[in-house]
């Protein structure tokens, strides 16, 4: 059986907040592997475009930075809903 891009999405979507998460970690953790691939040079070059982006990002006014309380709260509060 062949699954689209789509489907997976959408089936996805449907899961509860904690399958959803774990979902989440497991694409994320496979993501990790495959650039622990990568020689530590070009995983730094990698980082490095990756830092000019956010700074040009942020500096034309595309991103917005936070503080760490900020980051700490938010973070409280979805781990409160969980």
């Amino acid at each position: 059986m062949s699954l689209s891009i789509t489907n997976i999405e959408s089936a996805a979507l449907k899961l509860p907040r904690s399958e959803r998460a774990k979902v989440a970690l497991h694409l994320l953790n496979s993501l990790q592997e495959e650039q622990t691939k990568l020689s530590p040079e070009a995983i730094e070059l990698a980082w490095i475009d990756e830092s000019v982006s956010w700074r040009k990002a942020y500096h034309g006014g595309e991103m917005k930075a936070y503080s760490a309380e900020e980051i700490i709260n938010e973070l409280e509060k979805i781990r409160r809903q969980m």
